[in-house]
């Protein structure tokens, strides 16, 4: 559900700022909804980059982009994202977009209230950190390799300790990420054997 001044807020950043290539908005539960929402936690109008981490600043449900650089990134990547088990498809195309040489940022008043999502949200997530972090790495994007690392740190160094009520433990976090991680293994694998095949002499 968009704020009254969503759109407005949206030509704005663009208009005063010539460069910038994509803007992510904020997003807040919808007004008297319970239960886990996904939503972003700055309040803060902050530059965004490719060498920072983007949770907490991105969401696909509130992100506006220029059409030179979504034709440049070529969209979203479909094995992320609704239908594939695995989340991450917004990090994931930002992230693209920046890395690319796009000029980003988050603003906190283009806003978009958000429901609870009817599925394992947290789960598909984290599988998708996995996927995101692998496919990058195998592409060899040191950055990427460089969030692999702290985040798989932080969950070695919190792998004995009690997670707050409803959070996942550190070792099923470790286990869906590996799980994400192996799923984009094979659909890489698949992307490039059906590439291959394509592009076969007939």
């Amino acid at each position: 559900v968009v704020d009254p001044r969503w759109l407005t807020e949206i030509v704005a950043e663009f208009t005063c700022d010539a460069d910038l290539g994509l803007l992510a908005g904020a997003v807040d539960p919808l007004p008297g909804v319970s239960g886990r929402v996904a939503v972003t936690r700055s309040r803060t109008a902050v530059a965004l980059g490719g060498a920072q981490s983007l949770e907490g600043l991105v969401l696909g449900c509130n992100l506006a982009i220029r059409r030179a650089v979504l034709h440049r990134i070529k969209g979203f990547d479909t094995r992320l994202g609704p239908g594939s088990k695995i989340g991450c498809e917004d990090i994931d195309f930002v992230y693209r977009a920046l890395r690319s040489g796009a000029r980003g940022r988050y603003s906190p008043t283009s806003v978009v209230y958000h429901e609870p999502a009817p599925r394992a949200r947290r789960v598909i997530n984290l599988r998708g950190w996995g996927a995101f972090y692998t496919k990058h790495i195998v592409r060899g994007d040191r950055q990427g390799a460089k969030f692999a690392w702290w985040e798989m740190s932080r969950i070695v160094r919190d792998f004995w300790r009690r997670p707050s009520e409803g959070r996942v433990t550190p070792r099923e976090e470790f286990a869906l990420m590996i799980a994400g991680a192996t799923i984009m293994l094979w659909r890489m694998a698949v992307s490039v054997a059906s590439r291959q095949d394509a592009e076969a002499p007939r």
